[in-house]
């Protein structure tokens, strides 16, 4: 009602109606929540984020996707390999950056972005150089540990392309 840019960070996913359900719930503007943005959990498939891509898409709004999260016992997925010896969190990477292809904005970024920690700001550079046009949210700045030098690899070039996050601080 403010005008503000409102950002839904509750990881939400599930299969089937129930995704469907989720996506509608909380991004849909005729929806009960209507944020603006969302995050979305990737484990349980790329047909689990598909609701969220096509409501989002539909309604002019987005989505991060869990790509590298800030705290520390992510590792334990986000660096394992895939089949291919692929780590997790580049495997993501590029499935945002080419789902995101399909809903790049006049000013060159896409509605599908990243969710990606301050904790892990050498991740956050190799993770930059695939996803040069999605957004990052970066949590981890501030209580988790993450500083101002720590976001700098989340940003492109010319200084955009990031919203840093800060909610424990804050709070």
């Amino acid at each position: 009602d403010k005008g503000l840019v409102v950002i839904d960070d509750s990881k939400r996913n599930d299969i089937g109606n129930t995704a469907r359900a989720y996506a509608y719930a909380h991004l849909a503007k005729d929806g009960p929540i209507n944020a603006d943005l969302m995050t979305v959990s990737p484990f349980l498939g790329t047909d689990s984020i598909q609701p969220f891509i096509d409501v989002a898409i539909k309604d002019g709004k987005g989505i991060f996707v869990l790509v590298k999260t800030s705290n520390p016992s992510s590792v334990e997925i986000s660096e394992a390999t895939n089949a291919h010896r692929e780590k997790i969190r580049d495997w993501l990477a590029s499935y945002v950056h080419t789902i995101g292809k399909t809903c790049v904005g006049k000013y060159g970024y896409s509605s599908i972005g990243a969710v990606v920690g301050a904790t892990f700001p050498e991740e956050a550079q190799l993770l930059r150089s695939t996803m040069k046009n999605n957004f990052f949210l970066v949590p981890g700045f501030g209580a988790q540990g993450g500083g101002a030098k720590d976001v700098v690899p989340c940003f492109n070039e010319d200084g955009l392309g990031a919203v840093v996050s800060s909610s424990r601080d804050i709070l």
